[in-house]
């Protein structure tokens, strides 16, 4: 893979990761200000149970109704805290690993090529010297879309990113 489409890709793999981190940082604060919310109106129904100006039956119904609401969000922040921070990284490793191929794979002895088409697809079947396999989604999304660049075993020699999965 030319330095120059490893760049372009993970610059792009870098600017999603910010995008998607910004969005999930801006939706755990509108979460976290909901969550804020229902707690302020839980407080004013219980001084109004003090009070007296709400019934029990009310209260109950009102807090029910606010601590549904709670729970959900708790789960929604729960989720967006889980979510993949580590994303950038992993597809770094994987963009790495996958520039390197072609060179781990040509210098490579049979059983250290047996095993990188385990990793890289699934059915995998040496014929008459053809690898015919089919590519795992990770690398399915580095081999598609327009004809393959020599860096992935096609004639094009333009490393545009016009890419497409080997042939079966």
């Amino acid at each position: 893979m030319p330095d120059r489409v490893y760049e372009l890709i993970r610059k792009a793999l870098y600017e999603s990761h910010v995008q998607e981190k910004d969005l999930r940082d801006a939706a755990i604060s509108t979460l976290r200000r909901r969550q804020d919310e229902i707690q302020k109106r839980q407080d004013i129904l219980l001084d109004r149970l003090l009070d007296e100006t709400v019934g029990q039956e009310v209260y109950n119904d009102k807090y029910t109704a606010l601590q549904n609401e709670k729970a959900e969000i708790m789960s929604e922040l729960e989720a967006h805290e889980r979510a993949n921070e580590r994303f950038f990284e992993e597809a770094e490793t994987l963009l790495s690993f996958a520039r390197r191929l072609a060179d781990i794979f040509a210098n490579g002895s049979p059983e250290r090529k047996m095993t990188l088409l385990k990793v890289l697809a699934s059915n995998a079947v040496l014929d008459g010297g053809k690898a015919r396999l089919n590519l795992r989604p990770a690398f399915e999304v580095l081999a598609k879309k327009g004809t393959r660049p020599k860096w992935l075993g096609g004639q094009d020699s333009n490393p545009d990113l016009r890419l497409q999965r080997p042939p079966a």
